[in-house]
């Protein structure tokens, strides 16, 4: 999981050694996809294909969140890595995560649904807000 990775970077900032072991370029390559031009394109929960299908509850597939805790992007730790690369001096990243977040607020799909004016709680890897038969959580505090 994506979190675990962050709160590595955060319990260990006093320990070079420690700190050392996992970095953002890492953490970066494991859970982005990047287009030709370096920008963020999809967000993943978790580095792999999917969550093991014999852990999903039936339930959970059947409303379309069978990865909910798997690849679905969450905007908490969205925001925590954002500020983690801010940290880490990498405004870059920070900005291009952001911008991703942004775009997935902003899908002309969603215009007049009242998605726009706030952050949402769950995407799809690909930065689309969840709207089928469960719907994310807007606003998300």
């Amino acid at each position: 999981h994506i979190d675990a990775q962050l709160q590595w970077l955060s319990a260990t900032a006093n320990d070079p050694d420690l700190h050392s072991r996992i970095s953002l370029a890492n953490i970066s390559k494991a859970f982005l996809k990047l287009d030709a031009g370096g920008n963020v394109i999809a967000v993943s929960g978790i580095n792999t294909a999917s969550w093991p299908s014999q852990e999903i509850d039936f339930g959970k597939t059947m409303i379309g969140l069978s990865q909910y805790h798997g690849t679905m992007a969450w905007t908490w730790w969205l925001g925590w890595f954002a500020y983690t690369a801010v940290k880490e001096g990498d405004l870059e990243l920070s900005t291009k995560l952001l911008a991703w977040l942004a775009n997935a607020q902003a899908d002309p799909k969603l215009r007049g649904k009242g998605f726009g004016k706030y952050i949402s709680e769950v995407y799809d890897t690909n930065g689309k807000i969840i709207t089928g038969a469960y719907v994310s959580e807007t606003p998300f505090l």
